[in-house]
């Protein structure tokens, strides 16, 4: 007699008969070559590496939605107040204020335009990830995009002592 392992212990096996699972093993059986060499995978082991790969699958998944659904949140989250410093600051705008507090103006609207651009950024690429983002073409002067950012960092550039040539 041999033993063929199994839970529990092992179950005496005539000699005879001790290699009649070896044509079932072959079927059940995937041979492949690597690096020279052949290996055997079971069925045993075929299931578990599905099964590992579907939980690899599930947690990315679960990963993917938890993220859309943080981007949603966030871009609420951040439009909302940021709406309302824009808004302030349009109304600001419309009222008489100092020589001294004009030049803060615009680079305080520069700045929420720009943190607004950021957020719809990160909604468009939340867009894109779902197969929802479409292309807006618009037609902008460069002239204008670098003298908002010459603003903006002039302003942080002074705060520090510094100069700004541009």
């Amino acid at each position: 007699y041999v033993g063929i392992g199994m839970v529990g212990g092992a179950v005496p096996v005539p000699d005879s008969s001790a290699f009649a699972f070896v044509p079932i093993l072959l079927i059940t059986s995937i041979m492949y070559e690597v690096q020279g060499r052949q290996l055997f995978l079971t069925t045993r082991d075929l299931q578990r590496m599905v099964k590992e790969h579907q939980d690899a699958k599930d947690e990315a998944l679960q990963a993917r939605d938890s993220e859309r659904r943080f981007f949603a949140l966030m871009s609420h989250e951040i439009r909302t107040p940021l709406g309302l410093v824009m808004g302030y600051l349009d109304l600001l705008k419309g009222t008489s204020i100092s020589a001294e507090q004009k030049p803060f103006m615009e680079p305080m609207s520069a700045a929420a335009d720009m943190l607004k651009s950021i957020v719809d950024d990160l909604l468009d690429h939340f867009k894109l990830q779902v197969g929802k983002f479409l292309l807006h073409p618009q037609v902008c002067k460069i002239s204008d995009l670098l003298n908002t950012w010459r603003s903006m960092a002039g302003t942080l550039v002074q705060s520090k002592g510094l100069e700004f040539r541009f």
